[in-house]
């Protein structure tokens, strides 16, 4: 939901001379959806568990994939299981309006398909990233199938990029040289279904 990045553009409205806003993700039906957002998409407001499992398994990537394979599998996690199954207190759409509320908010921004090493050649950028945390070293690719982080070669990416950028992650810990410059408990959901709290960083490479 661009939870930190929906709000970077209003901070810097009027900043001279404009400024470029760019974004990226692996998944290439998230960036789908939020390029199709941006030209007035509106996303379903309900979606059986039929639909769900057919767009699990059609092995295409689209707009409503994209927003489908997260807002009604369980915990958010990409196609993890039909939430609605599990929890029919939830309300779609109240997603739905959020996601009316975050076009208005993201019309600048350059959405692009790809590795987050798209990005290597920035120059003087303010680089947010948001990477699989080191606790679990995976990600649910666009079939839903579980893949590996490589933090290793991320870490490197990220102080090569803090030579010529301001560069900032979010995570539990970091192993690399920086400042933690934010910080806020949180509750996670794991396996199981039970909460287990934990503490969500925000830091800036050093």
């Amino acid at each position: 939901m661009l939870g930190v990045y929906r709000y970077i553009p209003k901070l810097f409205e009027d900043h001279i001379p404009k400024l470029q806003y760019k974004a990226g993700d692996l998944n290439e039906s998230v960036i789908k959806m939020w390029q199709a957002v941006q030209q007035g998409w509106e996303p379903p407001k309900h979606c059986s568990e039929k639909q769900y499992n057919l767009l699990r398994k059609d092995g295409k990537s689209s707009a409503i994939k994209g927003y489908v394979g997260h807002q009604y599998s369980f915990g958010g996690q990409y196609f993890q299981g039909y939430n609605l199954k599990y929890d029919n207190t939830k309300n779609p759409n109240s997603a739905n309006r959020r996601i009316a509320t975050i076009s208005q908010e993201i019309h600048d921004v350059k959405f692009t398909y790809g590795n987050y090493t798209q990005f290597s050649k920035l120059r003087g950028y303010v680089i947010y990233c948001d990477p699989p945390y080191i606790s679990d070293s995976r990600y649910f690719d666009e079939r839903g199938v579980r893949r590996s982080f490589d933090h290793d070669e991320f870490d490197i990416w990220c102080q090569k990029m803090s030579q010529n950028n301001i560069v900032f992650v979010s995570e539990y810990e970091s192993r690399i040289p920086s400042v933690c410059v934010w910080t806020k408990g949180k509750a996670d959901i794991v396996n199981n279904g039970r909460k287990a709290s934990g503490v969500e960083n925000l830091y800036l490479v050093s």
